[in-house]
């Protein structure tokens, strides 16, 4: 039986920028802005399997496995890599952000212009838990949101190692073999 066992490799942080309309606003002009940036962190894995003495397990170890694991001297269940890095998602969600008015010079107090985190609500659309809680690409003057060949959604990537707060930019350029070669690691 294969298992995804958690490597060393940094966490893939992708942050997406989706406008919402159907704000009402004054003559079709002015108005609200309200957007979803949509999160998504993946992680990699080593490819590998479970044995009982030696011998890879069809399944998951029961009840009489675990009884020989505790009475024999020794580890009766070990696993061994085997495969290739994968790659899998630990946490998709969002957060929305509301801007009440557009800034325009210094006509209107910076409470009607600023922007205001509305958080995550509570649904069922994210899955997973947050493991790098505080780190965010949106809103970092570091981190460039960008739309290759000019289609949205705005999009930024960046690396983070695990137990570290400091995040890597990746450019779209860079991309696919940043990718790869964390993959064939």
């Amino acid at each position: 039986m294969d298992l995804c066992i958690p490597n060393d490799n940094p966490f893939v942080v992708v942050e997406e920028i989706h406008p919402k309309t159907g704000l009402p606003s004054a003559v079709n002009t002015v108005g609200p802005g309200l957007w979803q940036v949509v999160r998504r962190i993946f992680h990699f894995c080593d490819t590998s399997i479970t044995l009982f003495k030696g011998r890879p397990m069809k399944q998951l170890p029961g009840f009489e496995h675990w009884i020989q694991e505790l009475v024999l001297p020794g580890e009766q269940i070990t696993t061994k890599r085997v495969g290739p890095v994968k790659m899998y998602l630990v946490y998709v969600g969002f957060t929305n952000i509301l801007t009440p008015l557009p800034k325009i010079g210094n006509l209107l107090p910076e409470t009607w212009t600023r922007e205001y985190n509305l958080g995550v609500p509570p649904t069922p659309f994210t899955y997973g838990t947050d493991p790098l809680g505080g780190v965010r690409l949106y809103g970092r003057p570091s981190v460039i949101l960008e739309m290759p060949g000019g289609k949205p959604p705005a999009t930024a990537m960046a690396l983070v190692p695990r137990g570290t707060q400091k995040l890597r930019p990746v450019p779209s350029a860079t991309r696919k073999r940043i990718l790869r070669q964390l993959l064939n690691r």
